[in-house]
């Protein structure tokens, strides 16, 4: 199911990043390219309809690696 444009944008006007969720992605995309042979990588992002607790599922695709995590919405 995609999600609402409604919803994603009060998401992005209220969303709260964690650190620890940005040294996660920072970590499987500097593995992804030091496990390539192009010095490169592609990413894929995944953004699902808000849970009922209000967090929005986002989930990240680095090459052989998937980060998902659900952020929260105030």
């Amino acid at each position: 199911m995609k999600p609402d444009a409604a919803d994603l944008d009060r998401a992005l006007r209220r969303i709260h990043t964690p650190e620890s969720f940005g040294r996660a992605v920072l970590a499987a995309a500097l593995s992804a390219v030091k496990d390539s042979d192009t010095g490169e990588m592609a990413a894929r992002v995944a953004v699902s309809a808000p849970e009922p607790d209000g967090t929005v599922p986002v989930c990240f695709f680095l090459f052989d690696y998937e980060i998902c995590i659900s952020l929260p919405v105030t």
